[in-house]
């Protein structure tokens, strides 16, 4: 009882507006935007301007009069709350309370509050029953793009008749003083008692990193009076007004739908915008001067949009350019890498280093002998030939030896006998076939990447600057004659024109790295009997868009 006390105190007064800060810190925890996202918890904007149409289903049950016509729609709040954990803060691993309150509910009893006041009675008490509804979602996190409000507790208003008020007879005043004049007030009916009921069943509630709760759908039960109406709802949040009476030129209300005050952006007709997500298309309804969403829920006004909506696709930024940049970008980079390509190049066998290899030596040299230490053999005297199995003197051949090569002298011999597998790896890695090298003309030394990439990047320009050249046709005609139509049109080529050059900038950076990194010189081969080196050169890109860059990763290897 003490928290549906708390709850009442934050949302009666039929729906006080919230604190900016509270707003931001919704928004801080909607769209953060980390490579390992946690998934949003089923939540709400905390606000008075839930925009609700509303469509009766079936037929009335119990008194209800001729006269009594059903709702078609009316403003709603919503409120969030956050279930408390032992250590006193929110714990959102359990499912949130939502606070639900029809504004008709408030203003009846703020208008028997005035009246009681004017006629100097004493205020009404506090209700036995909350004027709100209220109920826990299902789960703490969506499932899929939606959370899940079974049922909610009935909220109820019971009002006495209240007295009317007398009529005032006008006052002339001062005779010379024309402007004390007091005009006569008419005598106001009583106001009639009321005994109202409603809940809440069956709410889905759209739930995305990209759409937080600002879109829902349930099924309504208002009792007045004794008559009983079923409805459907669908609602629309709006961060500042969900309201579209047109007013006169000198200000008045005319009773007239403005479509103008349901755009999303400032506008003549409203300096602030009604703060509606400009993806939901929404219109003024003639019958209600709601700002309610033209379409079944949920509603969305582009086709990008609903590709966003999923939670995989909502760390993309949800900006034009940012999705232009990051299509481009996962389209340069398929083209910078062939799987097909990399198939054809298996890598060869890996093998140890071969060693340096030995000078050449004389064609009719033999392999000289394993060497021995030198005081178990004697040398010949100088000027002799020294005989078989006797090393020569310095400077004499030995006999039948070939004379020596003017290169320059072979390295000193070894102290000790080579190591016999050194010889079977140097023997192996000669035999070895060398990998074979790039074909000419294929994938890696081709620039048809590079010129795909600059015709995506030309149709990306032709397309940015003809859409660019009608949105700006677009917004002058919607200043010449603001409509909600046209301001509509302008916003859809604007953002195809970002999408355009978006392309066009990207794809023509891919396509010219691509050229010129395939536009070297050739490497060298390799010498005999060494191993080719692998071919490594290339580009790679990956798309980095966040909510506040939006950009790519290039990496360059030649």
């Amino acid at each position: 009882m003490e928290k549906r006390q708390k709850a009442q105190t934050m949302i009666t007064r039929h729906a006080s507006r919230l604190s900016g800060a509270a707003l931001l810190a919704l928004a801080a925890a909607g769209a953060s935007n980390c490579s390992e996202q946690r998934a949003p918890e089923c939540t709400v904007p905390p606000s008075a301007n839930y925009a609700v149409r509303l469509v009766e289903t079936g037929a009335p049950q119990g008194a209800c009069a001729a006269a009594d016509a059903p709702l078609q729609g009316g403003v709603f709040g919503m409120r969030p709350h956050p279930v408390l954990g032992t250590d006193g803060y929110p714990d959102y691993d359990i499912p949130f309370n939502v606070s639900i309150m029809f504004a008709r509910m408030g203003e009846l009893r703020d208008r028997a509050e005035a009246r009681l006041a004017e006629l100097g009675l004493d205020p009404l008490p506090e209700p036995a029953e909350p004027i709100y509804n209220f109920g826990p979602f299902a789960t703490a996190r969506p499932e899929g793009d939606f959370c899940r409000l079974p049922a909610t507790e009935v909220a109820r208003l019971v009002l006495p008749e209240i007295p009317g008020l007398p009529e005032v007879p006008a006052d002339p005043g001062d005779p010379d003083d024309p402007d004390d004049d007091v005009p006569a007030v008419p005598a106001a009916p009583p106001l009639p008692a009321v005994d109202i009921t409603a809940a809440w069943s069956d709410v889905r509630v759209l739930s995305t990193t990209a759409y937080p709760g600002v879109q829902f759908e349930g099924t309504f039960t208002y009792t007045e009076n004794g008559c009983t109406r079923t409805y459907a709802a669908t609602g629309v949040w709006g961060s500042f007004n969900v309201t579209c009476e047109g007013s006169d030129e000198e200000g008045n209300a005319n009773g007239l739908p403005d479509q103008n005050l349901c755009l999303s952006a400032p506008n003549p007709s409203n300096i602030t915008g009604s703060g509606i997500n400009p993806d939901f298309p929404v219109t003024c309804d003639a019958a209600t001067l709601l700002c309610l969403l033209d379409g079944d829920f949920p509603a969305y006004r582009l086709a990008m949009a609903r590709a966003l909506r999923r939670p995989s696709m909502t760390r993309v930024d949800a900006t034009p350019l940012g999705r232009a940049l990051a299509a481009a970008a996962a389209l340069a980079g398929a083209l910078s890498v062939s799987p097909a390509a990399r198939a054809q190049q298996p890598a060869p066998p890996a093998a140890p280093p071969a060693p340096p290899p030995a000078p050449a030596a004389p064609p009719q040299a033999l392999p000289p002998a394993q060497p021995l230490p030198a005081q178990s053999l004697p040398t010949a005297p100088a000027g002799q030939p020294a005989p078989a199995g006797q090393p020569a003197p310095a400077g004499q051949p030995a006999p039948g030896a070939a004379p020596p090569m003017p290169a320059e002298a072979p390295p000193p011999a070894a102290p000790y006998p080579p190591d016999p597998s050194a010889g079977a790896a140097a023997d192996a890695a000669a035999n070895a076939a060398p990998a074979p090298p790039p074909k000419e003309g294929s994938y890696m030394n081709s620039k048809l990447p590079a010129y795909v990439s600059f015709g995506i990047a030309g149709v990306g320009l032709v397309a940015g600057t003809v859409a660019g050249v009608m949105a700006m046709s677009a917004k002058n005609e919607y200043e010449d004659a603001p409509t909600y139509k046209k301001a509509d049109r302008f916003d859809n080529l604007a953002s195809v024109a970002d999408v355009g050059l978006g392309t066009f900038v990207l794809a023509g950076v891919t396509g010219a790295i691509l050229y010129f990194a395939n536009s070297g010189p050739e490497q060298a081969k390799p010498a005999a009997g060494a191993s080719a080196p692998r071919l490594r050169r290339g580009v790679s890109l990956a798309p980095v868009v966040t909510t506040k860059t939006q950009g790519a990763a290039l990496t360059l290897r030649f």
